[in-house]
């Protein structure tokens, strides 16, 4: 697969590898024996000439941005024959507000990212994220933290469980919400995390119409995780860590009558020695 991409972005307030420094979640650690920022690389030195400065509202520093793209792509259906090719345009908003508390953060976000095929529109898609994480400050080196977002997302075509046949791209809402917290005394650091996901894939349909049941992979996902440091020294800790994860499969049958086969389904079954109403059947037995 072939792929040129031209780009240009307008960021009306701080670059994403600016802003994930900003938004991390721990305290003022410049005492602590577990602070990690001693030694900082080039490409995440700060850039005061060049980092946008935000807009302020109130407590908040709001991060308005907006990117726009163009990708052609050689192989859009990621086939291994009859490769076809398209132009993508992309427009990716965003926002993202953060707090300014001497104690505390709280971190809110939107996104949304918009794909359009100019010569496959069926192909075109758009994907959007809402949610926000925090931190409560119990004490100096005691905090606990959460977050939770919603997102509505587009399986690649790429990817290895999206059928080949499948008339428009695979999307899914995910859930994710977490939350944890830290304790540190001196040169010992107890810490505990749980983070749960929600996976909703949406049905889809072949290109010659025949129902696509992908609900079978809607998924709950618990992940547990307690962890203990002990600091040998400011920038070197050995760690214990124990986890736990959790795995179901929320498995729906599909009624499917044989007023819901379309008419392609009717003409495969027609050069088959099987009537509709038995590939009705077989249809119902397989969902």
């Amino acid at each position: 697969m072939l792929r040129w991409i031209f780009g240009a972005s307008l960021l009306a307030g701080v670059s994403w590898a600016a802003l994930a420094s900003a938004q991390n979640l721990a305290p003022d650690q410049t005492e602590s024996q577990f602070a990690r920022d001693r030694n900082v690389g080039v490409l995440e030195r700060p850039r005061a000439d060049y980092d946008a400065l935000g807009v302020r509202a109130g407590g908040f520093l709001v991060f308005p941005k907006i990117e726009l793209s163009g990708t052609y792509e050689t192989n859009i259906f990621a086939t291994q024959t009859n490769a076809l090719s398209d132009f993508i345009v992309s427009i990716s908003p965003s926002i993202n507000v953060q707090s300014q508390w001497s104690t505390h953060s709280l971190n809110l976000f939107a996104k949304t990212d918009i794909y359009e095929y100019p010569k496959y529109n069926s192909q075109s898609n758009f994907t959007y994220s809402v949610g926000g994480n925090g931190r409560f400050d119990v004490l100096r080196t005691t905090y606990l933290t959460g977050a939770a977002d919603f997102s509505h997302l587009v399986e690649p075509r790429s990817d290895s469980s999206t059928p080949q046949n499948a008339a428009k791209p695979i999307s899914y809402d995910q859930i994710h919400a977490d939350i944890g917290g830290v304790h540190e005394v001196d040169r010992i650091r107890l810490s505990g995390n749980v983070t749960f996901y929600n996976y909703s894939f949406a049905n889809n349909h072949t290109t010659l119409g025949v129902p696509l049941n992908e609900t079978y992979r809607n998924e709950n996902t618990i992940l547990e995780v307690v962890r203990a440091d002990y600091a040998l020294s400011p920038s070197l800790a050995i760690f214990a860590s124990l986890q736990h994860n959790d795995r179901s499969y929320l498995i729906r049958r599909v009624r499917v009558t044989c007023s819901a086969i379309p008419r392609a389904l009717r003409a495969i079954s027609a050069r088959t020695s099987r009537s509709p109403s038995s590939c009705a059947a077989r249809c119902r037995s397989a969902i």
